[in-house]
């Protein structure tokens, strides 16, 4: 078995929501580290412009992510349109002498 990245970060999101389950402040830790640059714990807080550096890189990783997923095309192209009847012509050959020729051969719309 092959471990794929989407293997990997879905068991992060998984493992991520236990502990969140487990321990609810971690969430709220994690908001204030995000919206207001306080680091949990220390007296350091990030400076605005570095709060908003990490929120737009974590924009720009999430947005990579969204694109990346592959999309559903229901328009054919030509080269699929071509690739069906000539898979069609051959099953027509296969079967011409069983059960109806090519003349009687007629198109039914594809199912969903």
């Amino acid at each position: 078995m092959d471990i794929r990245l989407r293997h990997i970060i879905i068991s992060f999101v998984v493992l991520a929501l236990l502990v969140i389950l487990a321990q609810p402040n971690i969430l709220s830790i994690a908001f204030v580290f995000l919206f207001m640059g306080i680091v949990p714990g220390t007296d350091i807080t990030l400076p605005s412009w570095v709060t908003i550096v990490i929120l737009l890189i974590a924009l720009g990783f999430g947005l990579r992510w969204l694109f990346d997923q592959p999309v559903y095309h229901p328009i054919s192209t030509d080269h699929d349109k071509s690739q069906r009847h000539s898979a069609r012509k051959r099953v027509l050959k296969k079967t011409s002498g069983r059960r109806k020729t090519a003349r009687h051969y007629r198109k039914q719309a594809a199912k969903a």
